[in-house]
């Protein structure tokens, strides 16, 4: 049976390092996991297009860039 589980929360708190860990203890498990971020099409779309006008480098997240994710992330969720 898959069981999906969604992570919430601000940036910083340790969301992917959750994952992480519970991927490494599944895994020694032997029970199959797959840990995915729902923003990584978001980041490539910022690295390949960008956003008003600037494209991503794919290292800074600063205010704008944190932003800039939400808000387009936001975007794809309302209008697929």
């Amino acid at each position: 049976m898959l069981k999906i589980f969604v992570i919430n929360g601000r940036a910083r708190v340790g969301k992917n390092t959750f994952g992480e860990q519970v991927g490494r203890i599944l895994q020694e498990k032997g029970i199959p996991f797959m840990h995915e971020s729902s923003v990584n099409p978001v980041r490539e779309y910022l690295k390949t297009t960008g956003w008003e006008g600037k494209l991503w480098d794919g290292v800074t997240k600063n205010e704008y860039w944190r932003k800039a994710m939400f808000d387009c992330k936001k975007n794809v969720c309302k209008y697929g």
